[in-house]
């Protein structure tokens, strides 16, 4: 019989392990989950996704006892959607992709400012009494 059989066959039910005692996602999924509705695969997407804390030990992906519980809290924060609503009830969220006039503004000017002071900064290549006129230009004969 493989190990994890024995270590399930011993303790069958969620009480009988402890809150941080390592286990297989298997194990788990026969100790929490017998008859449904996680399997290994769901597991696997709730590591994925960030709903399950795992480690890899050795090659093989160990939960815990909490993790498991923490993963199936009924009260566990929603994650942001990705599409913006109101309520009455609650703050309005922004759009993505909605930028604050007055902050961008602010930005635009805090960069002129940091541009003109680096240009204020450089010292002159050429001389102050160095002419600026324009080379002659000579036509081409053909």
């Amino acid at each position: 019989m493989p190990r994890a059989s024995v270590r399930i066959a011993q303790r069958p039910t969620p009480d009988l392990w402890t809150d941080d005692e390592p286990m297989t996602l298997a194990e788990a999924v026969a100790v929490f989950f017998p008859h449904g509705p996680m399997t290994l695969s769901s597991l696997r997407t709730a590591y994925r996704n960030g709903d399950l804390a795992v480690r890899h030990v050795a090659g093989k992906m160990l939960t815990t006892p909490r993790a498991i519980r923490e993963m199936t809290k009924p009260c566990r924060a929603a994650k942001p959607s990705r599409h913006a609503s109101t309520s009455a009830s609650g703050p309005a969220v922004i759009p993505s992709g909605s930028f604050s006039t007055e902050a961008l503004k602010s930005a635009q000017n805090a960069g002129q400012t940091t541009i003109a002071e680096l240009r204020a900064s450089l010292r002159r290549t050429s001389g102050a009494g160095t002419n600026r006129r324009s080379a002659a230009i000579h036509p081409l004969t053909s």
